[in-house]
């Protein structure tokens, strides 16, 4: 009973937050008299579309936004891989002041925390079964 009911609020609550959306794909394709009220037999347009794009300078922020994104990725990958050398081969004062505060969750997967989405993950591993009941 409790699956059922868990399910069920699952979907309303899905349909609560798809309705937002669904209404804003609406909108995009109607003229802006209708943006008010809701009537199916409003007439499609794609006139929303073309004033957008002529407004902001989407050229521009498309370029912008690769050269951050590949900025960051290729720092990040830099980064972390000397970070990951230096943590795996190298000795150095305060070691365990890093790494220490991301174990507990990592050794003990089972854990009051993580019980939920373990459970869903585990569910079909009748092996761990046991360790989940806990």
């Amino acid at each position: 009973m409790k699956q059922a009911l868990d399910n069920v609020l699952a979907w309303v609550l899905g349909a609560v937050w798809l309705l937002p959306l669904l209404y804003a794909i609406w909108t995009a394709f109607h003229p802006a008299a209708y943006e008010a009220h809701f009537s199916l037999t409003a007439p499609l347009t794609l006139e929303n579309f073309a004033r957008a794009w002529e407004s902001a300078p989407f050229a521009r922020y498309f370029l912008n936004t690769i050269a951050l994104v590949i900025t960051i990725v290729g720092s990040q990958m830099v980064l972390c891989t000397l970070a990951a050398f230096a943590f795996a081969r190298l000795p150095f004062r305060g070691l365990l002041l890093f790494s220490a505060p991301p174990s507990p969750a990592q050794l003990c997967p089972f854990s009051r925390r993580n019980r939920g989405p373990m459970r869903l993950l585990l569910r079909s591993r009748p092996v761990c079964e046991n360790q989940l009941d806990r």
